[in-house]
């Protein structure tokens, strides 16, 4: 998407493995740094190949007591041991692993993986019928550890010396947590018209220091089947109707994608190569303390329910509608932070408080019921509404929340504030012509000319971006068919997402003429946004790339077939092709509408696939 499109793939260079590059023009022999590589040598020249072994096991074991037979006790031992190891080279001809020296062109790396993974869970399970009344008591323990190791390897040239021989050797990296939980759940059952239950759970993750590594997580929840009762039991119309309300607490300390399996406890990081000390004739490469918060605890969130289950017509129409709200605290989050109350700009911490409120609807009707043709067809939509109601430790109303959404250089298109949406994007209202054109300021950079100014002080700054849409959809839709005749079957899935926006990146990025006319020596592709922008430089805080991203998909599609005995009594043939992602119907202008965050940087669509399953058995 990037690279110069009227440019040839070879060169004939044999320096650089024959492949056409773009060349400093200091020297007109080197590759130049600011440019891109060829992505034809980038994906020909490295050759990355590696085998992983992987062994899953489970066994799991219930005894009834013979004293007592009402009272089971299970234990399932489980593990996932994993061992993998890979090398990547780099000839030393080619542009990717370039260097002035010709000593130290190319790159031989090796890389290697050790995970272990340990399962325990053991608990009692006691029943009791007592007349119209039923006892299901349970009570568990459960211990779950997780253990990753990668020893450190050199990075080698070629030629198979040390690419930098004065960097000290590395440690190995080795990580490990442990999860612990004792749990406990009571269901009671009478006439099977009224049902309580009540669980509690005291969770533990080593991610979190001694004094708050404990979280306890009650939950409830009663029904009452009112089709038992006796006004409704005999119903041709009403087959199964009952309401249902919960209340429940879950934790959540998944952090390592930010800040590791020690987040909770100080120590040092090694710096680049960028940040060294010199002393004397020596290069010493320096430790700085890393951040941490002594006080990380579970995030915890409540969620109220309130909800409905029916069928009706011998339960040929079945569904059941539910109402919610979750309320989220403690949110694990990194933010930024003051200047100097830690050993870094920001922070894992807990902050901020997240409201959720929505509605779930769920139908499914059996079309036809017959003993050779069948057809069923399922619905379900759900709404949800997200509010930041808290993100600082003291309320300030002046502050205005936490930039995010980075799409390069520190570019930041969104917003979290206290009021809206997580993820809120954050942009300049885009001015336009009488042809509906974008307009443009006299200069590379924001201006009046440009962008509306929404305080009308005459200048353009951030007090003109406006918090405006939200990257998640506003209804979620979902609709199946399952339809079978005798031998064959045939089954589909559509989605879709409306009311939802992405920001598209590639066009906000390769959608204006700097890369036209750099002046730096080279210059990179546009893509066709161009024609309906006419930028001449980026634009990126301009809400002129925020789409609609609504759209409706073909999920998936399966056809089979049983042929049944065909070679001899007792075989059996079945044939499926199924296919996925076949269809996409959306006014997003880019390759793929679905981005969870809401940023379109990827130059790639979701995959088309089709399979052809044959299973054959004797």
């Amino acid at each position: 998407a990037r690279f110069n499109p009227t440019q040839p793939i070879r060169s004939g260079n044999d320096a650089l493995n024959g492949y056409f590059e773009w060349l400093d023009p200091a020297d007109g022999a080197t590759p130049y740094s600011l440019a891109d590589r060829n992505p034809v040598a980038r994906l020909n020249d490295k050759r990355d190949r590696s085998t992983v072994l992987r062994s899953i096991g489970n066994v799991q074991l219930d005894y009834s007591l013979h004293f007592l037979p009402d009272l089971h006790a299970n234990v399932n031992l489980g593990y996932d041991i994993s061992r993998s190891a890979g090398t990547v080279d780099i000839p030393a001809s080619s542009s990717l692993a370039y260097v002035a020296d010709p000593l130290l062109r190319g790159e031989m790396r090796q890389y290697q993986q050790e995970k272990n993974n340990k399962l325990l869970e053991t608990y009692l399970n006691y029943t009791k019928q007592i007349g119209d009344h039923r006892i299901e008591a349970l009570a568990g323990y459960s211990y779950q550890d997780f253990y990753t190791y990668s020893p450190f390897y050199f990075t080698l040239t070629a030629a198979g010396t040390r690419r930098d021989p004065t960097a000290p050797a590395g440690n190995p990296f080795k990580t490990q947590y442990t999860l612990l939980s004792y749990y406990g759940r009571v269901n009671y059952n009478f006439k099977s018209k009224y049902l309580l239950t009540g669980t509690l759970r005291a969770d533990a993750s080593s991610r979190f220091s001694p004094e708050t590594r404990w979280g306890y997580f009650p939950a409830g929840s009663a029904a009452w089947r009112i089709n038992q009762e006796d006004f409704l039991v005999d119903s041709k119309t009403v087959s199964d109707l009952k309401l249902r309300v919960s209340y429940g607490i879950t934790g959540q300390q998944d952090v390592a994608g930010v800040a590791g399996d020690y987040p909770y406890l100080g120590g040092y990081k090694q710096e680049g190569g960028s940040v060294r000390q010199i002393l004397g004739n020596d290069t010493i490469f320096t430790l700085r303390p890393a951040p941490y918060d002594r006080n990380l605890k579970w995030e915890e969130t409540t969620t109220y329910d309130a909800g409905v289950d029916f069928g009706l017509f011998s339960n040929r129409l079945t569904g059941s509608v539910d109402v919610y709200l979750r309320k989220t605290n403690d949110l694990l989050a990194v933010i930024p932070i003051s200047v100097g109350t830690n050993f870094s700009n920001t922070l894992l911490t807990n902050i901020g408080n997240l409201e959720n409120r929505g509605v779930e609807l769920a139908l499914n009707y059996d079309v036809l019921r017959g003993e050779r043709l069948s057809w069923s067809v399922n619905f379900n939509a759900t709404m949800n509404r997200s509010k930041i109601t808290k993100l600082t430790q003291v309320e300030d109303p002046a502050y205005q929340g936490t930039p995010i959404g980075n799409v390069g250089n520190f570019q930041f298109v969104q917003i979290n504030t206290v009021g809206y949406a997580p993820n809120t994007f954050f942009l300049y209202k885009q001015k336009y012509d009488d042809n509906g054109r974008p307009v443009q300021g006299p200069t590379n950079s924001a201006s009046p000319l440009q962008y509306e100014d929404l305080n009308g002080d005459g200048e353009i700054n951030e007090r003109d971006r406006v918090r405006s849409e939200s990257p998640a959809p506003k209804a979620i839709l979902g609709f199946s068919s399952n339809l079978s005749y005798g031998k064959a079957t045939l089954a589909f899935t559509l989605r879709s997402n409306l009311g939802g926006f992405v920001y598209n990146n590639v066009d906000a990025g390769q959608g204006n003429y700097y890369g036209l006319n750099t002046g730096l020596g080279y210059s990179a592709n546009v893509v066709p946004n161009i024609y309906l922008s006419g930028f001449r430089a980026g634009q990126p805080y301009s809400d002129f790339y925020l789409q609609n991203a609504s759209f409706a998909r073909l999920q998936n599609v399966t056809l089979g077939y049983d042929f049944g005995s065909l070679v001899k009594a007792g075989s059996n043939l079945q044939v499926t092709l199924a296919g996925t992602n076949l269809l996409v119907l959306t006014k997003y202008t880019g390759l793929d509408p679905e981005r969870a965050f809401g940023i379109d940087s990827n130059f790639y669509p979701l995959p088309r696939t089709l399979t052809l399953g044959v299973n054959l058995g004797f």
